[in-house]
């Protein structure tokens, strides 16, 4: 008993031990794809050197094949000037991976740039958001989107702190933090175009397939099944008890010895008192079935 508890216990441990794993943020561009597909949004912090010190840095960027290294199909979280090469589909995609072409999404069909295949969608996330723009291009991680002297768009440096303040400020939704012409930290307008959002269409390559097939018999349920195979098994009782009574009166006709005439007279009277138990296991049967249907 003591063991059994032991063992319960471990076990629930280990299963708390792995949950909080997973709840980890993902430190490396590989760990920050576990569990995603091609063109899901992904992101990972990293330890970097800053003029105060080790500082710690966020990453964000989409899912892509690798490309080249040991496993070149795995998927890795591209950032920066690599964060839209999940678009294309290359000699390392995979078939159904995510794809866009003339900013229409759509699915691989094949390992060039132009087999995106927009007839079909991603599925679900994966490949499915689009980052937002800055004029014409992305800004690249650590940058942010504004409007310059010449109200045009332009990417500048996003100075928000690790806690998420600009200065000791926290910026609206729709503000961004960069430094103003006196070098401070201060809230202005996010002049970003937004990205689509997700896709929720299954896609065609990956959603569960449907295969019909003709019905070779009648029935539709087990029930109608087993009703079918004793109607029949009835059938043939009756078919064969038909048989016994004509070849049973045929026999009484003819014969002029009173034992055959005594025999054919009782296979007479028997077969009669088959039909009538055939007719009612018949009876019997449909009445069953018919309440096991209802």
């Amino acid at each position: 008993m003591k063991k059994s508890i032991l063992v319960i216990m471990l076990s629930l441990i280990s299963l708390i031990s792995f949950n909080i794993t997973q709840a980890q943020t993902a430190t490396n561009r590989t760990d920050a794809c576990n569990n995603l597909n091609n063109g899901s949004p992904c992101k990972y912090t990293q330890t970097v050197n800053s003029p105060t010190g080790p500082a710690t840095k966020t990453e964000e960027g989409f899912c892509d094949r690798d490309g080249g290294g040991i496993n070149p199909t795995r998927l890795v979280c591209k950032t920066g000037s690599e964060a839209n090469g999940w678009k294309d589909c290359f000699r390392n995609t995979i078939v159904g991976d995510a794809c866009m072409i003339n900013n229409e999404l759509g699915v691989c069909k094949g390992y060039s740039i132009n087999d995106c295949d927009t007839t079909k969608k991603p599925t679900g996330n994966p490949g499915g958001s689009t980052p937002a723009t800055c004029g014409s291009s992305t800004c690249p991680s650590g940058k942010v989107c504004v409007n310059n002297n010449e109200n045009k768009p332009t990417c500048v440096n996003d100075i928000k702190g690790n806690d998420g303040k600009c200065g000791s400020l926290t910026c609206p939704p729709d503000k961004v933090c960069v430094n103003n012409n006196e070098n401070k930290p201060t809230c202005t307008n996010n002049a970003s175009t937004p990205g689509t959002p997700a896709n929720t269409t299954p896609t065609d390559a990956t959603a569960p397939q449907t295969v019909g097939f003709i019905n070779p018999i009648r029935f539709n349920s087990l029930t109608e099944l087993i009703a079918g195979i004793i109607n029949a098994l009835l059938g043939i009782l009756g078919a064969i008890t038909v048989a016994v009574l004509v070849m049973s009166g045929f026999k009484y006709m003819i014969s002029s010895n009173p034992g055959e005439v005594g025999q054919a007279l009782d296979g007479i009277r028997n077969a009669i008192v088959g039909l009538m138990i055939i007719m009612g296991a018949f009876l019997i049967t449909q009445y069953v079935i018919s309440a096991l249907a209802a």
